[in-house]
């Protein structure tokens, strides 16, 4: 998220994760 970019690379790196695997649940569902 935006927010976390503001924060630190390792957040945005597991943050940016959890949202591609939120996408990808619901394209296949």
């Amino acid at each position: 998220s935006d927010l976390s970019a503001g924060i630190s690379g390792e957040v945005v790196h597991v943050d940016g994760g959890f949202n591609i695997a939120a996408m990808n649940e619901l394209e296949l569902k």
